[in-house]
């Protein structure tokens, strides 16, 4: 008998490893095999053994799991990713294409008003799931690009605000939406690669 889990909280391959320690130790279990790209977990059940067990042992080491149809949870993650993916496009073409006239013509002094609200949107709304991996990965101590996406965004996106304040800085506000844009494709992309099945 076999099951397919989601699995929550893992962000490299150490915490992969503690997830399946912790369930292969759990008596009934015959294997468990974690997937971390697509934070699922197949388990081999020799006998049946409750949810609960299962929960309550992977929330005592930091993780937590949770009873998915598969099928459905790919669907929910690529919707989500491609809405993100194509709204962050659309609305930073136009504010990459302004920032190269702006840079070329020197129209629009404020251009950096531009830079913090469409940052604001774009990083912390569309880019929301990066922050919160980067904030699980600082947690666990553990480094992946969701920390370096979000740090070098936030930084960028904080210098166009500094400029609003009359500081003499450069905003690097447009580097901080090209970038959680760029990272946003990436992440659609590795989703809508994973499959349902694990072979």
């Amino acid at each position: 008998m076999k099951g397919v889990y989601k699995i929550s909280g893992m962000t490299c391959s150490s915490c992969a490893r503690t997830v399946e320690k912790t369930l292969n130790k759990i008596p009934g279990i015959k294997k468990a095999n974690v997937k971390l790209d697509k934070e699922l977990v197949e388990i081999t059940f020799e006998k049946e053994v409750a949810f609960n067990i299962l929960k309550g042992k992977l929330l005592e080491t930091g993780y937590d799991i949770e009873e998915i149809k598969e099928n459905e949870y790919n669907k929910k993650r690529y919707k989500e990713s491609r809405k993100n993916m194509i709204l962050a496009i659309i609305i930073s073409l136009p504010v990459m294409f302004l920032f190269i006239e702006n840079n070329l013509s020197h129209k629009n002094p404020d251009f950096y008003v531009i830079e913090i609200i469409t940052g604001s949107y774009i990083i912390f709304y569309l880019g929301k799931y990066i922050i919160i991996d980067a904030f699980k990965s600082i947690k666990k101590l553990s480094f992946n690009f969701d920390i370096l996406i979000f740090f070098i965004s936030l930084i960028s996106w904080v210098s166009a605000l500094l400029k609003s304040f009359s500081y003499q800085i450069k905003s690097f506000g447009i580097l901080g939406i090209t970038i959680t844009t760029i990272y946003l494709i990436i992440k659609y992309m590795k989703i809508k690669k994973k499959t349902t099945t694990f072979s």
